[in-house]
């Protein structure tokens, strides 16, 4: 699994999701700074994994080797909590977390 891998199965999703195309580029800018779309990411500081970086994503069976489920993941807490990834970048960029 490469990033570019990661970001075709994300740029693919976005409508499932309710997002347009134009929402990449802030996901693509949010999880490159969170993870450099590296699934096996870890924050030993914080505990937070996968490309999104989620707090307790390793808890979630199969997480850790599944960079679609991570993204799946990641997608759902973009949605409920900022409801876009524009949304989501934006409050990064204010905070330097999401």
């Amino acid at each position: 699994m490469s990033a570019d891998d990661a970001k075709n199965y994300a740029k693919e999703r976005l409508q499932a999701w309710g997002w347009g195309e134009d929402q990449f580029a802030s996901l693509d800018n949010l999880w490159t700074k969170e993870s450099n779309w590296n699934y096996k990411a870890k924050n030993k500081k914080s505990g937070a994994a996968g490309i999104p970086q989620l707090m307790g994503g390793s808890n979630v069976p199969n997480f850790d080797d599944d960079y679609k489920l991570q993204i799946e993941h990641g997608f759902s807490y973009i949605k409920k909590r900022y409801g876009s990834p524009k949304k989501a970048w934006e409050f990064h960029q204010k905070k330097n977390w999401y």
